[in-house]
């Protein structure tokens, strides 16, 4: 018999805020929401589980851009999100805000603490590649063309 997505979703919250102690991370659960918040690499986390869904996702956020400069954001995060592997870059061209998500679906499967690890790796290692040319082209450092060669290159 399947078990409830409430079920899975506790399950999966177990999983997860086993694999951010197994890890040592300082971290802050609330149980509640199914989520918990921890930094790895200066980067502040937020892992949730959605019971909905039956999604693990996790998410940091990067910037907020400045208004003269999100035309331009908006081109430079379609040029990155259409070069990664896995996960993406969310821009909210209203305010600018831009920050990484990547998830994880674990209906009637299995959600280990390598999958959470792999979450967590994927999400820090795609952040740290981009995140200070994001900031950069914000506070007019580089240029869109700048951060572009960058993508491509």
């Amino acid at each position: 018999m399947r078990r409830t997505k409430a079920n899975q979703a506790k399950s999966a919250f177990k999983t997860v805020v086993q694999t951010i102690e197994k890890l040592e991370l300082e971290h802050t659960v609330n149980a509640d929401t199914l989520e918990v918040f921890f930094t790895v690499r200066d980067m502040r986390l937020r892992m949730v589980v959605d019971p909905v869904r039956c999604l693990v996702r996790l998410r940091t956020p990067i910037t907020n851009l400045p208004e003269d400069k999100r035309p331009g954001g908006a081109i430079i995060v379609t040029a990155i999100n259409y070069s990664l592997i896995a996960g993406k870059f969310d821009y909210d061209v209203r305010d600018g805000e831009v920050c990484y998500e990547h998830s994880i679906y674990y209906r009637d499967g299995i959600l280990s603490i390598a999958m959470i690890e792999y979450l967590i790796d994927i999400v820090s290692d795609s952040t740290d590649c981009y995140d200070d040319h994001i900031r950069a082209y914000g506070d007019g450092t580089e240029s869109m063309e700048d951060v572009l060669e960058f993508v491509y290159s």
